[in-house]
């Protein structure tokens, strides 16, 4: 590839998408950065590079925070107001890169990058589109089906495209999503990897599971199956959340011509009494000290 020296390092990652990503937001708190999940990002960081580039390459846990840890410094010393919430990416690719050989894979490089932290609890809206992600159980930077996919749902005018495979509603292009109907939440059954369970799908999950099925005062439900097209179009469900490390919870006002609940305002609206509110509950999850 023709390269100059200062990129020459980036090929896999500029022009093949040949690398493992992950993202999350990282809060300053004093001198401490606070991130829900850390640990699980970091682990699976590294068992991607396992899969992909092979289990010699597997990066060293302190070489990733480091380089996380200096990133997040620079970026707060830098900025003249105090930057208390960032979004981080960090991303994995071989070095010496060959698209001829790209099974001699003999080093890895890591490189943070990210910006500011941009709140937007906006109600999405939402199109269905029958695709699946290469390798949909990992999270690599090969995403241009999925922009794809999310580009043609934009010029019809929607937000975004909801993913669906073999009538089972799957993920979004960097989310997943999940539906509620009574006290009931329902999770799309990632067994099959047809999609990646996120972080923030798991912590919610837990987080249900853990205070409030039991909670005789605010009982949920939770369940883990396949959600159809048929289920999500015929008005089955109450409301639905996209998920993901990066926006947290954000609600979903329509998919297709189908509307859902969304919270309310109005203090008097009796039906509020029945809304879950994913995005109150997920906010209240401890986050984790980069360490």
């Amino acid at each position: 590839m023709f390269l100059t020296e200062k990129y020459f390092e980036l090929e896999s990652a500029m022009l093949t998408g040949y690398s493992v990503f992950t993202t999350f937001t990282a809060e300053k708190n004093n001198e401490e950065y606070l991130v829900k999940a850390f640990e699980l990002h970091i682990q699976r960081l590294q068992h991607n590079v396992k899969v992909l580039f092979g289990k010699k390459n597997i990066p060293d846990r302190g070489e990733i925070v480091k380089k996380i840890l200096h990133f997040l410094s620079k970026n707060s010393k830098k900025s003249k107001n105090s930057v208390k919430k960032q979004l981080v990416r960090v991303a994995i690719y071989p070095k010496n890169f060959s698209i001829a050989r790209p099974s001699e894979i003999s080093d890895i490089e890591i490189l943070v990058t990210g910006r500011a932290y941009i709140e937007n609890k906006t109600p999405l809206r939402l199109e269905l589109h029958e695709m699946i992600r290469p390798l949909a159980h990992l999270k690599t930077s090969a995403l241009f089906p999925s922009l794809q996919t999310r580009a043609a749902a934009q010029k019809n005018g929607f937000n975004d495209a909801l993913f669906f495979y073999e009538n089972n509603i799957t993920e979004g292009p960097a989310w997943n999503i999940v539906f509620t109907k009574g006290n009931c939440v329902y999770f799309p059954d990632p067994s099959q990897k047809t999609f990646l369970e996120g972080f923030t799908q798991k912590l919610l999950q837990q987080e249900l599971t853990k205070n409030y099925i039991n909670n005789t005062d605010d009982t949920i439900t939770v369940k883990i199956k396949n959600i159809t097209v048929s289920d999500v179009l015929n008005n089955t469900f109450d409301s639905a959340f996209i998920l993901s490390s990066g926006v947290d919870v954000v609600p979903v006002s329509e998919i297709n011509n189908v509307k859902f609940r969304i919270k309310s305002s109005n203090l008097s609206d009796v039906s509020e009494n029945k809304f879950i509110d994913l995005m109150s509950i997920y906010d209240n999850i401890t986050p984790e000290v980069i360490m």
